[in-house]
């Protein structure tokens, strides 16, 4: 019956059959890139390119006229992860002088900027960093699909954004300190032993959160009953490890250059662990090691005049007072210059809701013997007021 078709009629037949051969390809290979960077998309310890998203995500393009500078960020909340950020934005955002931009969490610097940040850092392009400049504002004001938010927020005097992965991803400061030179940065530290414990119970929650889709249903059954916190805690010991962080005699003998050596090369280590690659486990213990991820930032901010554009205090300091609910935010709102703001909240703080029971002693006390060094040389960088600023037993 082939046979019978004329020949012009056979040759269009293949090139439909080759053309639809081509397309199926086309869409398991775009299934399977969609596979490949579900890890890289979800996963904050990539410093990725918004390349990575054009799969599921048209990415808005960015605009060539620099930006006003009312609606470039005057003070980024920079970390860290668990340690009272959402609360902070929270009351930062009733304040009157102040809007926050419209994403949670702009994760600009360690993601969306990408290449375009590389360059300006690299080449210090005045053309380039404007660019980025605007980039940052335009994403700031538009959801994930370009759409213009500006309406739906009013009309203030200082932007701000929140995303606490700056403080811990070792590449942002450098960034920040050339792109935005003159954005006031705070950070909140928490108990880095509850921190971590915190962290993980927030990663198992994430196992039922719909954007994971089919991807992260495949693991369910096979990693239930296999989920600890002593096991993702083993897995980020055994890079800090491999990094020289840990169980190395000669950490605290070498300079302040090679420590930051050490925490690249952690950084740099991704495991195989299904674990990790599901955000189950995410270095539970690296991003409670403020005092390498603050050396990384005073390298940046190394003058006088740039440590006072940084704010750091610990994160119980912004709990409403058990009586009167009275949070005491005048510290914060006097490094920003700006009014006082009067805040009563019950907002609970440090309360990630979890399944899971109390901490096993025996692995808090492995955490306090871990985390008690780098507590404890705060001091060297924050003063007197930092000594030993977590007292373990």
């Amino acid at each position: 019956m082939f046979q019978a078709v004329p020949r012009n009629y056979k040759i269009a037949l293949l090139v439909v059959l080759v053309l639809v051969v081509v397309r199926v390809g086309i869409t398991q290979f775009e299934t399977a890139e969609v596979v490949r960077n579900f890890h890289k998309i979800y996963h904050p310890m990539v410093n990725a390119s918004t390349s990575d998203l054009q799969v599921q995500v048209q990415v808005p393009k960015v605009p060539k006229e620099a930006p006003d500078p009312s609606l470039v960020p005057a003070m980024i909340i920079a970390g860290t992860q668990k340690g009272g950020t959402d609360a902070l934005t929270l009351f930062l955002d009733n304040h009157p002088q102040l809007k926050k931009g419209f994403r949670r969490e702009a994760h600009f610097f360690d993601f969306f900027c990408g290449e375009l940040c590389e360059r300006a850092v690299r080449t210090k392009s005045k053309e380039l960093i404007e660019q980025a400049r605007a980039k940052y504002s335009f994403e700031l004001q538009h959801d994930a699909r370009g759409k213009d938010m500006k309406e739906k927020k009013r009309d203030s005097e200082f932007m701000f954004e929140k995303t606490p992965i700056y403080l811990f991803n070792p590449y942002v400061a450098e960034k920040t300190k050339i792109i935005v030179p003159w954005t006031k940065i705070i950070i909140l530290l928490r108990d880095p032993v509850e921190r971590a414990y915190s962290t993980f119970k927030m990663n198992y929650d994430r196992r039922f959160d719909k954007r994971f889709g089919k991807i992260k249903e495949e693991y369910n059954e096979k990693l239930d009953g296999k989920i600890t916190f002593e096991r993702c805690i083993d897995i980020d010991i055994e890079k800090l490890t491999k990094a020289g962080i840990v169980g190395n005699d000669t950490f605290w003998m070498v300079d302040d250059k090679e420590r930051e050596q050490r925490w690249l090369s952690y950084w740099d280590i991704h495991d195989e662990d299904k674990l990790t690659e599901l955000m189950l486990c995410d270095n539970e213990i690296g991003r409670g090691l403020y005092f390498l991820q603050l050396l990384q930032w005073f390298k940046e901010y190394n003058t006088v005049e740039d440590r006072e554009k940084i704010y750091v205090t610990k994160s119980e300091s912004i709990l409403p007072d058990k009586e009167t609910h009275v949070v005491d935010l005048k510290p914060i709102t006097d490094f920003l210059g700006i009014d006082e703001l009067e805040v009563i909240s019950e907002e609970k703080i440090h309360a990630t809701v979890s399944h899971f029971g109390p901490m096993k002693d025996e692995t808090e006390q492995k955490l306090m013997e871990i985390f008690d060094p780098f507590n404890k040389k705060l001091e060297s960088l924050l003063g007197k007021d930092w000594k030993d600023p977590w007292p373990y037993k």
